[in-house]
């Protein structure tokens, strides 16, 4: 397992509004992801939290998000146990965005907020039952060529889904983050 850094979002109030507390809260994080070492993941405690809305969402989530490729490089970022309230507003200001993120399981499946596919459910499924894993095994196990898989898992990459470590000169194993 990986080291998990998690942040009480809840202590900051149990309703979070406007796009000020959402740079202040994204402020906090990006300090909190600096300090992470590579291959360790970030989880945004939600479960003391009522409502957030979407200024909140957009400068927290979204913001931080669009720059992860290239600040917060395999680093991983998850939500754990957000509301039905607060899922709705944070998806809501993912999707129009294009991102996606991965949240812990709460019924005991993993799920995925924001701009979601089809094929990102499959792979997230078919991760979730796998500690580390390729993109070739991945290729083989969902019938797919090597080209779409390394593309699936470059999307959930971009988006802190999962983390990816080298472990050859072109081989790849990944990980869901918060595992």
């Amino acid at each position: 397992m990986n080291e998990t850094k998690v942040m009480h979002l809840g202590q900051s109030g149990e309703f979070l509004w406007g796009r000020e507390r959402g740079r202040e809260l994204r402020s906090v994080m990006e300090e909190n992801l600096q300090r992470l070492p590579r291959g360790a993941t970030l989880v945004a405690d939600l479960s003391a939290v009522a409502a957030m809305n979407y200024s909140v969402a957009l400068e927290l989530f979204v913001k931080l998000l669009s720059a992860w490729e290239k600040v917060y490089p395999e680093r991983g970022f998850c939500l754990r146990q957000p509301s039905k309230e607060v899922a709705e507003e944070v998806s809501m200001a993912l999707e129009h965005h294009g991102f996606l993120v991965l949240a812990e399981p709460r019924l005991g499946e993993w799920e995925l907020f924001g701009k979601v596919s089809q094929a990102d459910r499959e792979t997230l499924q078919w991760a979730a039952q796998r500690t580390y894993f390729t993109a070739p095994e991945m290729a083989e196990a969902l019938n797919l060529n090597l080209t779409t898989a390394n593309q699936r898992l470059k999307k959930l990459e971009s988006n802190a889904v999962c983390i990816r470590n080298p472990v050859g000169s072109r081989l790849y194993r990944y990980c869901l983050s918060g595992r």
